[in-house]
């Protein structure tokens, strides 16, 4: 959301954006997607949402199935 508001503020002011920065206003949208993606590489180093385990069955378990199928 943060993002939707800075992208339309971007949008809407960039006459103003580039008087006072001296830089191309489209510039800015590709840097606030670098800088989120470097706040969430920081912050969340585990991603947004973060992958479940996988369960596995221990080498014990395995050998045993193995043997009753022969």
């Amino acid at each position: 959301m943060l993002y939707a508001v800075a992208r339309t503020a971007i949008i809407i002011y960039k006459g103003a954006i580039s008087a006072v920065l001296g830089i191309v206003p489209q510039w800015l949208e590709y840097i606030l997607i670098g800088l989120i993606i470097v706040l969430v590489v920081l912050f969340r180093p585990k991603g947004i949402l973060p992958e479940k385990p996988v369960l596995t069955l221990s080498k014990d378990k395995i050998k045993k199935i193995f043997e009753e199928t022969e």
